[in-house]
């Protein structure tokens, strides 16, 4: 046996044993809650409750204040029972009798859809079957849509001539435009009390406007800096023009207000960063495309404000987008799905969803909502097809957690469990659920509820699963062409935190002895230090920064925080005068 029951920074201490404390430091301090219980009251486990799916994807950590959201999913509609999760819409192809390389534009007129192709013809689509319309031989294809004073307009990306419609007749340049190496953008707008055709005309260096009235088609009435005019928008009383330089990989913004004596002519701002390839105004905002990293931007008439994009360093976005529609409340954008098919992009001002993917097309081009159905348009080589929704849903979809770490990165988690609340399950129909540890490796099948008429399941992780970060695949699946979807409302993590084992201490140390009686140390030795020297070596500890180290009553040595320190007089003293104790606690470093 030593001289000291324990030692602290190198100082030998004797105890009051009674008072010696060792434990398991609890690393967080006790909350009260309040109102009715919920997850997070659990004494033992912890919780993570997911039961809105809203949030959309881009978001690679979980945070807890917005469950809603997630890292990504394909095939996935949170938006026709907001809040739950379902398959995503099934579109169906069809095609034109004669194959092409590519379906351009298309815009409603008399009742019909009217398609154009990259080989310059234009096709009637009743919702039944196809019809040829129009070949109006232009290499350039069709590039352009309007419908103005009850005819269709159609423009090029070869000339300045602009084809018209009535219902009957074609007329295969009702006006042309002089120098224009294409008409890529037409609008209406009301200027006073007349409207008008605005006609956004290519040029070999600059683009130029002029507006056609039914009847003559007024001289040129602006010329803008960059080559293509892409995209015209009318938004409260001006009419902007989105004009791009494909080659320098830039754009600006143009606009003409509503006064007379055909407008007054304004350019606003340069993008810098890509240029503007489609467009469409929803909830009162105009949003474009940028033909540089799938960038998405808004534009309310001051300033352009990037929104979204789908490139990144690791993953670019090839192509360009070249399709916005407005459908069921929404804004919808045609895209590259990254698997060499095409894809759809959806915004409801909440988050970004990726309702479909896999449509055959190997890039995006024009999209149009016909007799209530989203149209896509595409280009494929030789296999250019529409594709549209037609009510049913597909027969996959998947959503991918961020990684959840319960907002602690360097605490351990051992999973418990995953319980799942769905609609009653249909026959084919099934939810599934993985998991992959840290962010890395490959996902692991926790289970998959498929039992008709089942509406909640059980996966109890297997073993012990430990991880300090952990991410999660739900896996929806039902019949191709289904009338309807699995349904999931609610879904659950249980799990319990294992922190680092830490010891902690409490000890009261004897700060006791005078020079005439000192204390009596272990091995019966005087100590030669008085209680006030003891004291005083214990404040210069606590002051120090840092831990120190301390030998226990077993002899095991561990590096420690002096965590707290007071003193009090002893309860009895059998000196004269008064004795303390100190008492101490002690942490784990």
């Amino acid at each position: 046996m030593g001289a000291y029951h324990v030692s602290l920074g190198g100082q030998g201490y004797l105890l009051d044993l009674r008072a010696y404390r060792r434990r398991v430091h609890a690393p967080f301090a006790p909350k009260t809650s309040q109102g009715d219980r919920g997850y997070g009251d659990l004494v033992h486990d912890g919780a993570y409750q997911v039961s809105d799916w809203q949030g959309g994807e881009g978001f690679a950590q979980v945070d807890p204040s917005h469950p809603e959201r997630w890292r990504a999913g394909t095939g996935v509609d949170v938006y026709t029972a907001p809040g739950s999760l379902r398959l995503g819409p099934e579109l169906v192809s069809t095609s034109t009798a004669t194959t092409f390389d590519e379906l351009t534009v298309a815009l409603v007129y008399g009742g019909n859809l009217y398609v154009g192709t990259g080989h310059g013809r234009v096709y009637r689509w009743d919702g039944a079957t196809w019809a040829l319309s129009i070949d109006l031989a232009k290499a350039g294809g069709v590039r352009s849509m309007a419908v103005y004073r009850g005819k269709l307009y159609v423009g090029n990306g070869t000339d300045g001539a602009v084809a018209s419609f009535d219902g009957t007749t074609w007329t295969a340049a009702a006006f042309t435009a002089a120098g224009a190496t294409g008409v890529r953008a037409m609008a209406t707008f009301y200027r006073q009390t007349s409207q008008y055709l605005y006609v956004a005309c290519s040029g070999a260096s600059n683009g130029f406007v002029h507006w056609w009235d039914g009847g003559t088609l007024a001289a040129k009435a602006y010329d803008f800096e960059e080559p293509r005019p892409e995209v015209a928008l009318v938004l409260g009383n001006r009419l902007y023009f989105f004009v791009g330089d494909p080659l320098g990989r830039r754009g600006a913004v143009y606009s003409v207000d509503d006064s007379g004596s055909g407008g007054v002519y304004r350019a606003h701002v340069a993008l810098s960063e890509g240029y503007p390839t489609c467009g469409a105004v929803w909830d009162g905002t105009i949003y474009l495309g940028v033909g540089l990293e799938g960038g998405i931007v808004t534009w309310g008439g001051a300033r352009l404000a990037l929104v979204r994009q789908l490139g990144t360093a690791a993953a670019p976005y090839g192509g360009e987008l070249r399709g916005m529609a407005v459908w069921g409340g929404a804004l919808w954008i045609s895209i590259a799905d990254g698997a060499g098919a095409v894809g759809l992009l959806r915004y409801d001002g909440t988050g970004w969803t990726r309702p479909a993917t896999g449509l055959l097309g190997t890039e995006p081009r024009g999209l149009a909502v016909y007799n209530g159905q989203l149209c896509v348009l595409t280009r494929k080589t030789g296999a250019a097809a529409m594709h549209r929704t037609n009510g049913t849903v597909r027969a996959t979809g998947q959503v991918e957690t961020g990684l959840f770490d319960a907002r602690l990165p360097s605490v351990n988690k051992v999973l418990r469990s995953v319980i799942l609340a769905h609609a009653p399950l249909g026959a084919g129909q099934g939810v599934g659920v993985e998991y992959r540890l840290e962010g890395v490796g490959a996902w692991t099948l926790l289970g998959t509820s498929a039992t008709v008429g089942a509406t909640t399941a059980t996966f109890a992780f297997p073993g012990v699963v430990t991880c300090r970060q952990v991410a999660f695949r739900l896996l929806l699946s039902g019949p191709a062409g289904g009338a309807s979807s699995p349904e999931v409302y609610d879904w659950l993590l249980r799990y319990a935190l294992a922190p680092e084992l830490k010891r902690e201490w409490e000890l009261s140390v004897l700060l006791e002895g005078t020079d005439e009686l000192p204390l009596t140390r272990l091995d019966g030795t005087p100590e030669r230090l008085t209680g006030p020297e003891l004291s005083a070596a214990l404040w210069t500890l606590k002051a120090q920064p840092g831990p120190t180290t301390f030998v226990d009553l077993d002899a095991s040595s561990r590096a420690v925080w002096l965590t707290d320190l007071r003193e009090e007089v002893a309860e009895l003293s059998q000196r004269s005068g008064y004795q303390t104790v100190g008492k101490v606690k002690l942490l784990e470093a």
